[in-house]
C-alpha cells in the first residue's frame, strides 16, 4: 500500500498528514506494542473461552491494572518522540493551502485536539492490524462496544 494523505477534522480545524513509510511505521508499531502488550495480556488472561469478545465480563480490578500498565508505559521516555514521529507530516489545513505545524506552540493547552488527531493517525497507519485482527483489535473493539452499551 502506498503512502497516503489523510485530512481530518479536530478542534474546529482541518489537519492533513501522510501515513508513515514502512520502516518508520514499524518503529512506531513496536513502541505501541510495548505500551499495549502487558495491558492486553492482563485483559485477555481473564477471558472465558467460547464467549464473544463483547460478552466478556471484565473484572474492574483487571481493567484498572491494565490501564495502570498502559499509563506507566506512556510515562516512559520515548513516548513523546514516538507521538511526534507519528505526526511528523502533520500540517494545518487542506491541500493546497497547507500550513506547517509548530508542535509545541500549536498544541500547548490543546491536548484534546492533539489526541483526536493522534487517534486518526493511529487508525490511518495501523488499522490493518487493529481491525479484524485476533490481537489488539479484537480487545479494543470489545472494550469500545462494552463501554457504549447502555447499562441494564
Amino acid at each position: 500500500m502506498p503512502i497516503t494523505t489523510h485530512t481530518v477534522q479536530a478542534g474546529g480545524c482541518a489537519w492533513t498528514f501522510t501515513t508513515l513509510p514502512a520502516t518508520q511505521g514499524l518503529e512506531v508499531f513496536t513502541q505501541l506494542t510495548a505500551i499495549m502488550g502487558a495491558a492486553t495480556g492482563q485483559l485477555s488472561g481473564g477471558f472465558k473461552p467460547g464467549l464473544d469478545m463483547a460478552d466478556q465480563d471484565i473484572d474492574p480490578n483487571v481493567l484498572g491494572a491494565a490501564l495502570g500498565a498502559v499509563g506507566m508505559k506512556l510515562a516512559e521516555p520515548g513516548t513523546v518522540a514516538m507521538i511526534k514521529a507519528l505526526l511528523q507530516s502533520l500540517q494545518k489545513g487542506t491541500p493546497p493551502a497547507l500550513q506547517p505545524v509548530q508542535f509545541d506552540l500549536e498544541f500547548a493547552g490543546n491536548y484534546g485536539t492533539l489526541l483526536a488527531i493522534l487517534r486518526d493517525a493511529l487508525k490511518a497507519n495501523f488499522q490493518s492490524f487493529f481491525v479484524g485482527s485476533p490481537g489488539f483489535g479484537a480487545i479494543v473493539h470489545s472494550l469500545g462496544e462494552r463501554f457504549q452499551k447502555p447499562s441494564t
